[in-house]
């Protein structure tokens, strides 16, 4: 459980109590209406709930899953190999809106490409964090590079190293296939090359 839905049971909580309050206060008084103490546990709990409404259906609305981004599953590793960026002509503007189009994938995609980021599928750790070999529908491998979160990067270092890779693309280097941005998930998705190659 994350820390804001114990903040919303808590919240919940308290307003119990005071809503407990208002009718002690209220019916130890004689007449609930002219006591200003039980009128104030009662407006005050009447607040608390309604913030507990509103963080319910703020807690709902974000955990909600969604799937931003294209399915890797079904990715054409062919094709896009094919399309290489490095035989193109570019103008001045081209190489930031290369970057730009990069292929965002969903994390759900990701996930299973890599078998839920199976300690299997793991090739190792650099910077950036870990890095898993994922396998896509047609067979074809990726490499899946995962930021860690101890790492102390952030976006603006994910889009640094898109931005750099997508400028430099060369036959003898890996080609960056796509990224994954979602929620604290930040992702790169390079073609796999194996060990001896």
């Amino acid at each position: 459980m994350d820390r804001f839905a114990v903040f919303i049971i808590f919240v919940a909580f308290v307003s119990a109590v005071f809503l407990i309050l208002a009718l002690t206060f209220g019916l130890s008084s004689g007449n609930f209406f002219y006591s200003p103490l039980a009128i104030s546990c009662l407006v005050l709990s009447i607040t608390l709930a309604a913030v507990v409404i509103l963080g319910l259906i703020f807690y709902c609305v974000r955990r909600k899953p969604r799937s931003r981004g294209e399915d890797l599953m079904m990715f054409d590793l062919d094709l896009n190999l094919k399309a290489d960026p490095a035989n193109n002509k570019r103008t001045k503007g081209s190489k930031r809106k290369e970057v730009d189009q990069l292929p965002l994938f969903s994390f759900s995609s990701v996930s299973t490409a890599t078998n839920k980021f199976s300690d299997a599928n793991r090739l190792g750790e650099g910077g950036f964090g870990p890095v898993y070999k994922g396998v896509l529908k047609k067979g074809d491998e990726i490499a899946v590079k995962r930021l860690s979160g101890r790492s102390g990067q952030g976006l603006r270092e994910l889009k640094n190293e898109a931005s750099v890779i997508a400028k430099v693309q060369h036959k003898n280097l890996v080609r960056l296939l796509g990224c994954c941005i979602d929620r604290d998930e930040k992702i790169l998705i390079y073609e796999y090359m194996p060990m001896r190659s």
